[in-house]
């Protein structure tokens, strides 16, 4: 998918009641643009969704309707694999050089990623497959198997959810870490992973309090850390350093995909 419930702009699903069939769904990547400049990523779209499209890092507005805010437009229409990555203890970020780009040496240290583009067909390869066993007792384990991941690369694994906000009878879906903290996969050099976790419910029945599992979703940190409990420091500000050494302090947005 090219983000939730998404494929090139178009959703998978759509929800039945309680949630009277809304199209629910996002995009979370784009289409570079290369012209000199661009601050604008490419929707995708099924005008676009062609298997050469070169993937990049992408805003998109619905994300405002959840109090995560626009990054500065330098950090957007990025090449995936040069998303900017924490280099400091504070927190700051820089754009690393890539594999090849730097001596056989220990220092610096370029991301664990190929030098090649990444394209929309390197994405849409990848496959899943979960399982959910049950027993009588209430408890399950639970196992996904993953191929043509993005060789070393970090990815987390989330379920959602249709519940109720606290003292409210309005239902909502929410993202809840599927298995609890850590909830992260690293790929293999062969872009294999796997994920296991016993739980002392089943998500295939309604729980006690309410929540009912939707679906379950794996993410892609294209800038590497885990934040527990969520995604990414989306609406926290911090330093940016790109390859040019200007500085600017922006919020993230969102770079999971």
């Amino acid at each position: 998918m090219t983000g939730s419930n998404d494929v090139c702009g178009e959703r998978l699903w759509y929800y039945l009641a309680p949630l009277d069939g809304t199209p629910l769904g996002f995009s979370v990547t784009a289409e570079y643009d290369p012209a000199g400049g661009a601050t604008e990523a490419i929707p995708l779209s099924i005008e676009n969704c062609s298997r050469n499209v070169r993937i990049t890092s992408y805003f998109n507005p619905i994300l405002n309707s959840i109090s995560i805010p626009a990054p500065n437009n330098k950090l957007v229409n990025i090449p995936i694999q040069d998303i900017f990555r924490v280099s400091n203890f504070d927190g700051s970020r820089t754009q690393l050089p890539r594999m090849g780009e730097v001596p056989a040496n220990p220092i610096p240290q370029p991301p664990g990623v190929l030098s090649n583009n990444l394209t929309l067909g390197d994405w849409l390869t990848t496959k899943g497959h979960l399982n959910i066993n049950c027993n009588i007792k209430g408890n399950s384990f639970i196992r996904s198997s993953y191929r043509e991941l993005i060789p070393n690369c970090m990815y987390s694994v989330w379920g959602i959810w249709i519940t109720k906000l606290p003292d409210s009878s309005e239902l909502i879906l929410f993202a809840s870490l599927f298995g609890g903290v850590p909830n992260a996969i690293v790929a293999s050099d062969k872009g294999h992973g796997s994920f296991s976790r016993k739980l002392n419910f089943c998500p295939l029945e309604n729980s006690p309090d309410g929540p009912t599992l939707l679906y379950v979703t794996t993410a892609y940190h294209s800038d590497n850390p885990m934040y527990a409990r969520v995604p990414e420091k989306a609406t926290r500000n911090v330093n940016i350093t790109n390859r040019d050494g200007i500085t600017l302090s922006t919020p993230l947005g969102l770079v999971v995909h």
